[in-house]
């Protein structure tokens, strides 16, 4: 990998393979999925809508992989995987409940992997759910595509030549797990980060904005200066471009929690733009607006007290 002379903490990884197909639940728009090699057995599935990035892990006896988009994305995405490398998926690892992460997992049925993910996410998946501020419903996913292998604070799987800890670090939910891929040096965040837009809080799901940002802080502490951070929306960065979005959502989460001390209401609040900074630094992509990131973040810090 290399990174680009206009940003040095974007990672720059080679496109292995492509397919595209069009969404249904998005009245047929077009989408396009890359396969892109990170490092070692580690690849990165990325796509056009920037739905949930997907790691996959090549092994001899099959691939292991990390989320899987949503069901519409198939079985287009699963050509592209099993093209590709000719193998099974036999395991597959939820970061944690929403749709666009875990939905797709349905498509993986031909291989029926063995599923994975923390012990709250699979409580969430297990029952509709009703996301704050989008209206998204989704509904419980069939008992046969729940997870299986409940992780708690920490679980470590060997995976061909790959170690994987997959560590619990609440914060986006309360059923997040990161991955770590040892031998790649790739750390996976899902949504506890989001390069390119405004990060989604879960606020039902036992996310909060300062609990997200300690797991942040607890991650940029575990890896080094050649970590691979792969998020869960948005492109690849170094640990540069993870201090630098710790700062981004600091100074949001900040300038929010002092408008609520002024006894600032919602709407002004959205009048006066406290989240500047991440909109003049990520601007084009993610799934929220800049007045649904600030609404998420004022019930947040009023969910915490404020």
């Amino acid at each position: 990998f290399r990174c680009t002379v206009e940003n040095k903490e974007k990672i720059m990884t080679k496109l292995i393979a492509s397919a595209n197909t069009t969404l249904a639940c998005f009245g047929d728009v077009p989408i396009e999925f890359g396969l892109y090699h990170i490092s070692g057995a580690v690849y990165r599935i990325a796509d056009s809508l920037t739905l949930g990035n997907m790691l996959v892990v090549d092994a001899s006896e099959g691939l292991l992989v990390v989320d899987a988009k949503i069901a519409d994305c198939y079985p287009a995405l699963y050509d592209l995987i099993y093209g590709h490398f000719k193998k099974p998926v036999k395991f597959m690892v939820m970061s944690h409940c929403h749709p666009d992460h875990v939905a797709g997992v349905t498509g993986m049925c031909v291989d029926k992997p063995v599923i994975i993910a923390h012990e709250n996410t699979a409580d969430y998946v297990a029952c509709d759910q009703l996301l704050p501020v989008l209206h998204e419903p989704f509904p419980a996913l069939p008992e046969e595509f729940r997870p299986t292998v409940l992780a708690q604070d920490k679980l470590t799987l060997w995976w061909g030549d790959e170690t994987l800890t997959l560590r619990h670090m609440p914060g986006h939910t309360d059923g997040d797990l990161v991955i770590f891929a040892e031998a790649a040096k790739v750390v996976h965040t899902a949504d506890l980060c989001t390069f390119g837009g405004f990060p989604y809080v879960g606020i039902n799901a036992g996310g909060g904005v300062d609990i997200m940002l300690t797991a942040l802080k607890a991650v940029a502490d575990i890896i080094d200066d050649a970590t691979i951070v792969s998020p869960g929306h948005g492109e690849l960065r170094d640990k540069a471009g993870l201090l630098e979005y710790i700062d981004l959502l600091q100074d949001a989460r900040d300038n929010v929690a002092a408008m609520l001390r002024q006894k600032a209401t919602l709407t002004e609040i959205i009048a006066e733009g406290p989240t500047a900074r991440i909109a003049a630094t990520y601007t084009g992509v993610g799934p929220l607006t800049q007045a649904l990131f600030e609404e998420l973040l004022y019930l947040a810090l009023i969910q915490n007290g404020f």
